[in-house]
């Protein structure tokens, strides 16, 4: 089995290496692959960390979020506004990516309904809200991922996270405390 995990990760960076050495002259392409490979990388290494910095969840989501932007283009944005006394705060790895991936896949993303996701923080809490625009498209989902964050908050932190939908706009509530 060990064997087995380690191969599998080693085959699909040499997919990358190889995806990256044709698409070289193409300096979008070669930046998506390599940001698809740092996203893996980190996935992989956080598995064996719960916890991880706000710093480095961050950074990740950087990763993440050019990958989005690319499909979508300006129909796209995030603004994000973290308090630079919180960076060394501890979340649960791969939490920030969730959301932002949760807001992505239920909502509806058009040059008439363009999709802004903001990260901000609100007291010792990091928060993450959109509007709230239904896809009219069937979404494939298990309609677990909200709910399983916030098993993984009470089983390491404590707590639990706090989802709100008030005048149109959906929100959730990370407590760092």
């Amino acid at each position: 089995m060990a064997l087995k995990n380690q191969i599998n990760p080693h085959f699909l960076f040499n997919s990358l290496n190889s995806l990256n050495s044709l698409v070289r002259g193409n300096k979008p392409a070669t930046t998506f692959v390599n940001n698809l490979s740092f996203m893996y990388r980190y996935i992989l290494q956080s598995a064996s960390q719960d916890m991880v910095t706000l710093s480095e969840e961050l950074k990740f989501l950087d990763s993440y979020i050019y990958l989005i932007t690319t499909r979508y283009r300006n129909r796209f944005s995030i603004d994000i506004e973290i308090k630079e006394s919180m960076m060394q705060e501890k979340i649960p790895a791969l939490a920030l990516q969730l959301l932002v991936e949760n807001a992505v896949k239920h909502n509806e993303i058009s040059q008439i309904n363009p999709l802004n996701v903001k990260i901000y923080t609100e007291m010792h809490n990091i928060i993450v809200e959109n509007v709230l625009r239904p896809r009219t498209t069937f979404v494939e989902s298990t309609g677990h991922g909200l709910a399983n964050l916030d098993k993984r908050y009470v089983m390491l932190k404590k707590k639990h996270i706090v989802l709100s939908n008030s005048n149109n706009i959906f929100k959730v509530k990370l407590p760092l405390d």
